[in-house]
């Protein structure tokens, strides 16, 4: 099947409720085709989705091209989608066994984009009507934003090095609430200590000071900052941490 000439004949196929009538060799007959047409229609690329999953583009590339059947990722993917997986895996929604096309119905304004950590660009300088750059953006659950907080008190970083490899590996997307500084000992932070953003532990000691802990002690061997030191800020409170599947 020809997704591009099936989108364009049928534009407005999520939100037309009446029923359709289309030529069986202009269905999606495959898994891979009706993934492709839902990334398609709610504007999300392989790589997004990728993210979303905590695996690799590659990934999400051999399902929508069917070169993966069966993919354990399946279920998650109609999750963060909100489609119907029965729909996604056989092409009949559960809810309507004719009507193939009700599968693809989702809720509005599932997914937001929260800015990177010191991303200061979120639209492009020629025009404020751009899209954002989409490399400093990530695709986050609506559901998950704490509660009495809006998108605009997240933001999300980019795990560089191995300190806490048990808990989120190198390239993992961590996210935070940027109005939640307050600390409690033991629990997991974002910090910029130096130039770096940084996934740790913090423990209160006295004085105003804090220590910083990470899993791999022997490596990166505990210390102890002063709160309003030059080089050491609390970014926020973690709500997710996304591993990257290498």
């Amino acid at each position: 099947m020809n997704i591009e000439a099936f989108m364009t004949n049928q534009n407005n196929i999520i939100d037309d409720k009446s029923p359709l009538t289309f030529d069986i060799d202009d269905l999606p007959n495959t898994t891979g085709d009706r993934l492709q047409l839902v990334l398609k229609k709610q504007n999300i690329q392989q790589h997004e989705l990728a993210e979303m999953l905590g695996t690799k583009q590659s990934t999400i590339s051999k399902i929508c091209g069917n070169i993966t059947k069966n993919s354990k990722y399946l279920p998650d993917i109609a999750n963060v989608l909100n489609i119907d997986i029965n729909w996604l895996i056989h092409g009949k929604s559960k809810n309507s066994e004719n009507n193939w096309q009700s599968g693809l119905h989702q809720q509005k304004n599932k997914f937001i984009l929260i800015g990177m950590h010191g991303d200061k660009d979120s639209t492009s300088e020629e025009s404020p009507d751009m899209n954002p750059n989409k490399e400093n953006k990530l695709m986050f659950d609506n559901d998950l934003i704490p509660e009495g907080k809006t998108a605009d008190d997240i933001e999300f970083f980019i795990v560089k090095d191995t300190a806490m490899d048990k808990v989120a590996n190198v390239n993992a997307r961590v996210t935070y609430d940027k109005t939640d500084t307050s600390v409690i000992s033991g629990k997991l932070y974002a910090i910029q200590f130096g130039e770096l953003a940084q996934l740790r532990y913090l423990f209160l000691m006295p004085n105003k000071r804090v220590r910083i802990g990470a899993e791999d002690k022997e490596n990166y061997p505990d210390e102890v900052v002063d709160l309003d030191q030059d080089d050491f800020k609390i970014l926020g409170k973690i709500i997710t941490i996304t591993n990257i599947v290498n």
